[in-house]
């Protein structure tokens, strides 16, 4: 059954102090990945000016994925709201 789990995330993200905890965990995680991806690729020596593109696909993962996670938090929290 493709909703079998739509009750329960609208339950999870009923409460404002949840949704809040949830998306501060997404930030922080976003802070983690951000410091993770930089300092691998200056552990592997992919620090200079011909690895820029390999650098901003990091950037864009740290914050793009978190992001998503929070868009859905936020969206069940705004259309289950009232």
């Amino acid at each position: 059954d493709p909703n079998r789990y739509y009750a329960e995330v609208v339950h999870m993200f009923e409460s404002p102090l949840r949704v809040g905890v949830y998306v501060l965990a997404f930030v922080f995680l976003t802070l983690h990945l951000l410091h993770g991806f930089s300092s691998a690729f200056q552990s592997v020596g992919a620090n200079n000016k011909y690895t820029e593109g390999l650098k901003k696909v990091g950037v864009a993962y740290a914050v793009l994925v978190p992001l998503g996670f929070i868009f859905i938090a936020i969206f069940h929290f705004v259309s289950n709201a009232g």
